[in-house]
């Protein structure tokens, strides 16, 4: 305190390399995107990720049918 600190990453900033983590990139790397329903109090009765699976580049689809509720806010459709 009271003095001033060295910037570690200022050499790699000015030379253009990687210095934050979104800068990296990894072969193979997997990205998520999460897809909110636009009706804000719907119930969600069932979800049909056939189409989303066939297309290119879609690894899987992450959805919460088969696991338990865990909590008062989190209820599952049946």
């Amino acid at each position: 305190m009271g003095k001033p600190e060295k910037k570690v990453d200022a050499v790699k900033l000015v030379q253009g390399k990687p210095a934050f983590a979104a800068d990296f990139e990894k072969p193979g790397l997997l990205y998520a995107k999460v897809l909110h329903s636009p009706l804000a109090h719907a119930r969600i009765k069932r979800i049909d990720a056939s189409k989303a699976l066939q297309l290119p580049g879609v690894a899987a689809v992450i959805n919460l049918a088969g696991y338990p509720a865990r909590g008062l806010f989190d209820r599952r459709a049946v």
